[in-house]
């Protein structure tokens, strides 16, 4: 063990951090203010990070247990999904359009985000009204309250051995799938469990910032990369597959796109080579020991 190291009651600051996590979503969502693009972020990440909570403590939950968080979570993250995919691909092609090396697919891209503006004026409102509202308020409160019964028994080292361990060596095995394959499904994959991962370490960051600050923030960097390349997958789909458009203009757009999520996944893999060069047992054995754990678990 490290000299100086800290003990750390594990199982109570991931519980502890994920009852925080729901009373501030809850706050939000019962004030008075109309939702904003702010808020709507603000909510999904939280989803997110609670569900990256119960992957960490997931060795302690009955199958049933851990499978209703999960969903209940799914559900309310589906409330408010739409209008982030409005934002997210008028902002891509307004960065096309400032990026254009050329007159003619400067036009082009206007044209196309022109397009994509009124697709998404003619869909339904994507704001979440007060049914969706009172959804995530339900959701939340339950995620709190299941939260507040849980008690997890599993020794310290124990529970960072099998929860942490698994959601690395999942990042792990999915960023090397996605390298091989070049699939977008495959990349926001290994996206979601690096964000996982991401969540799951900033819980545990204050006990040994020396170690984890400078991983932490390079996990941050490889996880909006990712989002980049997800932001370009969905606004690819748009422009082939939902689009009234000319074929050149589509044409352009198109290769646009590609060009810029190509220098996205180049940048990824010099950090995917740096953060997962470990093998799972010794990435978190090397935490145990530095965090002043008990030692168990396969190294």
């Amino acid at each position: 063990m490290k000299q100086g190291s800290v003990c750390v009651d594990l199982p109570r600051e991931v519980t502890t951090s994920a009852i925080a996590l729901d009373a501030l979503a809850l706050e939000l969502l019962r004030g008075d203010e109309p939702f904003s693009a702010e808020s709507i972020h603000q909510v999904r990440v939280t989803t997110k990070r609670l569900r990256a909570h119960w992957n960490m403590v997931r060795p302690e939950l009955r199958k049933k247990d851990y499978l209703a968080a999960k969903e209940r979570l799914r559900l309310a993250a589906k409330c408010v999904a739409g209008q982030r995919d409005a934002t997210v691909m008028l902002a891509t092609f307004d960065e096309l359009i400032e990026a254009a090396h050329s007159a003619k697919l400067r036009h082009s891209l206007v044209a196309v985000r022109q397009a994509a503006e009124e697709f998404f004026a003619a869909e339904t409102a994507q704001v979440p009204g007060a049914t969706e509202r009172q959804k995530l308020i339900d959701a939340l409160d339950a995620d709190r309250r299941q939260w507040e019964k849980l008690e997890l028994g599993r020794a310290d080292a124990s529970l960072l051995e099998h929860g942490l361990r698994d959601t690395y060596a999942r990042a792990r095995r999915l960023g090397r799938f996605a390298a091989r394959g070049q699939r977008p499904e495959d990349f926001h994959r290994w996206r979601r469990w690096t964000k996982y991962l991401f969540y799951q370490l900033e819980v545990i960051e204050r006990f040994d910032p020396e170690r984890l600050s400078r991983y932490i923030r390079e996990l941050k960097s490889l996880g909006k990369l990712l989002g980049r390349s997800q932001d370009y997958a969905v606004t690819r789909r748009l422009v082939r597959d939902k689009l009234d458009l000319q074929k050149q203009d589509q044409r352009r757009a198109l290769s646009a796109i590609d060009r810029k999520d190509r220098s996205v996944l180049r940048r990824s893999r010099a950090l995917r080579a740096r953060l997962f060069d470990r093998r799972p047992g010794k990435f978190v054995g090397a935490l145990s020991d530095e965090m002043g754990l008990a030692a168990g678990g396969r190294r």
